[in-house]
């Protein structure tokens, strides 16, 4: 009896992340599609392959082996099919991630992502929304060519160079009582619902949170926003909660019912740097540090 191959993509993007929501999103489909494609992947075995329970998600004995002998199996096709293409000179796509789609609009980003798609030969830019976490599995995974991810970014299997900085904002709902003032600092912070990505999913703002709300002398009621993008506004609104954003996000991106207030003390600044794989790189990911280094990165 055949498996269809995108059943055992799913189950090894899901033993990558342990976490339905982001392996969803890396898949570019929804969670209960997820929920199926693993559930019909069982049938077709007929064992258990993934337990949900109080403490998270986790694979089986059976379901770790089976992702264990997936893994290269998938690997070989991915990498068969690109250097095919690849010598055929097919135009394919460069797919680049970024932490929301808006964000291509940056001045940064268009004009070196048309260099890196000539140098491709590619027939166009493909953008991914994709969260930090998502955006390195991705990148390990050779699913995209490169990412602009927040730094400091730790983890040893990309090469990266400095995109552009930005500003943290704060973001509330428009009936907000911190919405009456111009400007914020930080303490005023103290005491708010502050929304915020998980650890995993972007480790650099989270971190960067945590260290200012220390030094303001709080501890922080955090709520975290669903590990995909756009979760995050929805949960600022429903929560009436507050949250750190970046600029270009805010700009880019307006959420309806949102207003952003810029810290007066201290003003944060993030660096946002673009990533590409280390190791045996595709066609685009070279092209893409080929652009870099011609300048404009």
């Amino acid at each position: 009896m055949g498996i269809d191959p995108q059943r055992l993509r799913s189950l090894v993007v899901l033993a990558d992340e342990l976490h339905f929501g982001r392996a969803a999103a890396r898949l570019h489909i929804t969670q209960p599609s997820l929920s199926q494609q693993i559930a019909r992947l069982e049938r077709e075995v007929g064992v258990r392959l993934v337990d949900r329970g109080p403490r998270g998600t986790r694979l089986t004995d059976a379901g770790a082996r089976l992702a264990d002998a997936a893994r290269p199996a998938l690997a070989a096709i991915d990498a068969a099919v690109a250097e095919i293409r690849e010598a055929a000179g097919v135009g394919a796509s460069l797919r680049i991630g970024v932490p929301r789609l808006e964000y291509v609009a940056h001045p940064a980003i268009g004009p070196l992502m048309e260099r890196a798609r000539a140098e491709a030969g590619a027939e166009r830019v493909e953008f991914v929304e994709l969260l930090t976490g998502a955006a390195l599995a991705a990148l390990r995974a050779r699913e995209v060519d490169a990412a602009y991810l927040y730094a400091p970014v730790d983890d040893d299997s990309v090469e990266v160079a400095p995109a552009f900085t930005d500003t943290l904002l704060v973001a509330m709902p428009g009936g907000h009582p911190l919405a009456r003032l111009e400007r914020l600092v930080f303490g005023d912070l103290a005491g708010q619902t502050i929304v915020t990505w998980s650890r995993s999913s972007m480790p650099e703002l989270r971190s960067t949170l945590e260290v200012y709300c220390e030094t303001a002398g709080f501890t922080p009621r955090i709520a975290e926003a669903p590990d995909i993008p756009g979760a995050l506004g929805d949960l600022v609104t429903r929560s009436g909660g507050v949250a750190l954003v970046a600029q270009t996000w805010a700009d880019a991106a307006p959420e309806s019912g949102l207003v952003f207030r810029p810290l007066a003390r201290p003003q944060i600044v993030v660096a946002c740097v673009l990533a590409w794989p280390r190791e045996r790189p595709g066609r685009g990911s070279r092209a893409v540090a080929a652009a870099v280094a011609g300048g404009g990165g």
